[in-house]
């Protein structure tokens, strides 16, 4: 696929997410930042980052740039502090399903590397939704190093 082909796929995904109407997730798509013009990018790695307790996007660009990690940054934010209702949480899940959806249609197939950081039962639900259909590179931020490490990859692989 050309980088021309690979663009207008984004942009068309760009399209589609904004289209959804998200009640409680932001998200928009972008290249990291630091990355010299006219690198090439791989139309088959996305990066997601989810920050919903705190914002991670700087400490992720960092990663990715670091580790010559060439993908598109999905951002999807959390509006405001999460209640104790739960329809909120399932609307949060539900409006990431329909990402994901989104993503796949556009682009097929891709790598995610996904970044969360977000109270521990809706990174699972997050999970859940991903399930073991894609692969995805999971990182975990080590407060004792100051960094990211990857602590798992996702596929079915992982069923024996």
């Amino acid at each position: 696929m050309s980088e021309d082909t690979a663009r207008i796929m984004i942009e068309t995904l760009i399209g589609e997410l904004g289209k959804l109407g998200l009640k409680v997730l932001e998200t928009k798509i972008r290249r990291p930042e630091g990355v010299a013009p006219g690198t090439r990018f791989s139309e088959k790695d996305i990066a997601i980052v989810i920050s919903i307790t705190r914002p991670v996007r700087v400490t992720v660009d960092t990663f990715l740039y670091r580790n010559r990690i060439i993908a598109e940054i999905m951002e999807i934010e959390g509006k405001g502090r999460l209640s104790q209702k739960q329809e909120e949480w399932t609307a949060i899940v539900a409006e990431f399903y329909q990402i994901i959806l989104n993503i796949q249609r556009v682009l097929g197939a891709p790598t995610y590397h996904l970044f969360v950081s977000a109270p521990a039962a809706l990174t699972f639900a997050l999970g859940a939704v991903l399930g073991l259909n894609y692969d995805v590179h999971v990182y975990h931020w080590f407060e004792e190093i100051n960094d990211y490490r990857e602590v798992v990859v996702t596929s079915r692989k992982l069923l024996g």
